[in-house]
Parts: structure tokens; sequence; C-alpha cells
């Protein structure tokens, strides 16, 4: 499957958004850049990101990450993360590193202006079709319930 990476600029304008949804009716993934972001706080930087999702009504969201998804320190990734279950307990632990409790965060309020049938996962660019095209996944699936 061809990709295309689109630079989403300082902010998400309509023509961003039908870049994107032109990209994937004709089968090509759209990786959206977030580097002409770099000075906007990751608060908004996020918002853009669900802005984007609820325009399109995706179902699924990928990030990708320098980790194989969400890790716990010393034991193997986090395979599925349910929000409902899950959440609280692992805000509370001290073994998930900072930046992956922020990017729990993220994806919670992500999800919560979101369909139930959508999600989040945390996957290293490496394992992406691994991710992609199982059922068990490379990466960290999130999901409301």
């Amino acid at each position: 499957m061809p990709a295309q990476i689109i630079d989403s600029g300082p902010t998400l304008a309509a023509p961003v958004i039908e870049v994107v949804r032109e990209l994937t009716h004709m089968n090509t993934l759209p990786l959206l850049s977030l580097e002409g972001t770099r000075e906007t706080p990751l608060e908004q930087r996020f918002d853009k990101i669900a802005q984007l999702a609820r325009a399109l009504d995706t179902r699924k969201v990928i990030f990708l990450s320098t980790s194989a998804g969400l890790e716990r320190e010393g034991t193997p990734r986090i395979s599925v993360v349910n929000l409902s279950v899950d959440y609280d307990h692992l805000l509370q632990s001290p073994a998930l590193e900072r930046r992956h409790t922020s990017l729990l965060r993220h994806a919670k309020r992500l999800l919560d202006d979101m369909p139930l049938r959508s999600s989040v996962s945390v996957v290293n660019p490496l394992q992406l079709l691994r991710e992609l095209f199982t059922i068990s996944g490379a990466g960290t699936l999130i999901r409301k319930g």
C-alpha cells in the first residue's frame, strides 16, 4: 500500500483534511506530520489529531513511537488497554514511563469524543505492517471499553 506524508502546518485547515480524505479514497495511507507544529503546545497538537479523526469519522488512529507500545519498566509491552477498566490503574502505576502516561492521557481525551468502535494504537514504525495486517498486532491497542 503506498503512503504519503502530509505536513499539517501550524493549523489543521480544511484543505489538509480534504487531502487526507482523497488519499484514503485512492488507497494511499496518509501519514500526518506534525513537524510544523513543534512550537505548538502538546495539548493543541493532540486536539488537531482529534479534529482530523472526527472529520474523517475514523475508526483507528495510530501513533508511531520509538518504543514497541506502552511499556512498564522491566516488563513486555502492554498489548491492550481497556480505558474503562485499566486507565486509573495505569496512571497510578509508577512503572509506566512518563511519556507513556502522557500518551495514554491524550489517547483517552481523543477517544472520549469519538464513537465506541474507535481505537488508538501505539507502535514502532518498524512494526507498523505487523500492526496493520495481523490480528495480534505489534503495539498497544487502546480502546474505550
